[in-house]
Parts: structure tokens; C-alpha cells; sequence
């Protein structure tokens, strides 16, 4: 290996090692709650030194959200090539999305602040590769769907990103659904994840394939 390699590789361990500190730092106390001071305390070394790895902290910021959302589409992917019909993929990613909130829940909330309302998503090589990313589960979930239409599971003359949109917006808006109708809802013995799980059912029903019942003339 060459010293300009090992200058390299040097340089990608020292930059991880900057990503894990702030990482820590921001899952415990949030984002807006810590300083780049902070950050270059953690890893023993000046503000300046930390400028030379990231340009600012929202900078940083991505290269977290990046982590996570390479990470939960791993787990998407895992899960779908498991099954075999379009609508068991459809499944699979409700699964996925559910298993990643529970597993990674400061991952998930970093990435569900890092929309284009709140922060730039081509400031940074790791924001715009957040932003290609994320697209990835909307084509797997599109394909899926496209899948279910051709081999029957999923009723026939739905637009596959439609679809796709409609799945996860639900699905988000279920599982982060405001405290006072979780507290309606156990109000009236129904816990929040009974809910969520009663929700997805009724978002797969919603495009199945149904059985053709015979007219009687």
C-alpha cells in the first residue's frame, strides 16, 4: 500500500471516528442542542481541524442520516427477497419499516427531520446521496407492486408509485400518530400497537386482489 493510500485510509477512520462522537452526541441530546465545540472536544482536536472533515454540522448531520438510511434499506431489502409474491413484498416492507423504528429509533427520527423543508438536500455529497437513497424503498415497493399485479396477489389497475406513496405516508402517519389520539385510543383498551398493526392489515387489504364472486343470471 502506497503512503498516499495509507494518508487515505487514515483520513476515512479519523472521519468515521468524528461521525461516531457526533453521532452519540445527537442521538442523546439532539441536533440543535450541540455545537461543533462540542464535537471537536469529543474527538480531541480543534474546530478548525474538524472543519478540514466536515464543512459545517449540517454536514455532519447527513453523514448520520446516511448511516441509517443505508441501514434501513438493508433491512427493506433483506426482508422482500424473502418472499415470493408481490403482495408478501408489500408485507415484508410494512415489517421492514415497523422493525427499523423499533430497532433504530434515533436513526429513524434523524432521517425523518432531514426532509428538503428543514434542510438542503444538495448541500453535501452525503445529503445527496440521502436524497438517492431514499428513493430506493419507493421503487422497491413500486416493483412489488407491479409484481403482485402480474402474478394476482394485488388487485389489477393501480399505479405502482400511487401505491407506493399511499404505503408509506399511512404508514408514518400510523406509527407517529399525535399523543392525544393514542390516548383516545387507550381510552377505549385499544394499545397503540394493536392499532398499528390492525392499520397495516386494513392498508394491505386495501390492495389485494379479491376473489371473483359468480354472477347469478
Amino acid at each position: 500500500m502506497s503512503i498516499k493510500e495509507l494518508k487515505e485510509r487514515e483520513k476515512e477512520q479519523r472521519r468515521e471516528y468524528i461521525i461516531d462522537a457526533a453521532e452519540k452526541l445527537f442521538f442523546s441530546k439532539g441536533k440543535d442542542n450541540v455545537s461543533m465545540n462540542e464535537i471537536a472536544e469529543a474527538v480531541g482536536m480543534n474546530k478548525a481541524t474538524l472543519y478540514l472533515y466536515f464543512e459545517n454540522k449540517e454536514a455532519l448531520y447527513f453523514a448520520i442520516v446516511l448511516r441509517g438510511i443505508r441501514l434501513m434499506n438493508r433491512v427493506f431489502q433483506e426482508r422482500i427477497e424473502k418472499e415470493t409474491t408481490g403482495l408478501g413484498k408489500i408485507r415484508a416492507s410494512g415489517d421492514a419499516f415497523l422493525e427499523f423504528n423499533r430497532l433504530y429509533p434515533n436513526y429513524y427520527r434523524m432521517f425523518r427531520e432531514a426532509g428538503p423543508e428543514r434542510y438542503d438536500p444538495t448541500s453535501s455529497a452525503d445529503a445527496v446521496e440521502v436524497e438517492r437513497l431514499s428513493g430506493q424503498v419507493f421503487v422497491m415497493m413500486g416493483r412489488a407492486v407491479v409484481e403482485g399485479m402480474a402474478d394476482g396477489t394485488i388487485r389489477p389497475g393501480l399505479d405502482p408509485t400511487t401505491v407506493a406513496i399511499y404505503l408509506a405516508i399511512a404508514s408514518e402517519a400510523v406509527v407517529n400518530m399525535p399523543p392525544n389520539l393514542r390516548s383516545a385510543l387507550e381510552s377505549m383498551g385499544i394499545s397503540h400497537q394493536q392499532f398499528v398493526n390492525d392499520t397495516m392489515e386494513l392498508m394491505r387489504y386495501s390492495i389485494t386482489a379479491q376473489p371473483q364472486t359468480k354472477r347469478s343470471d
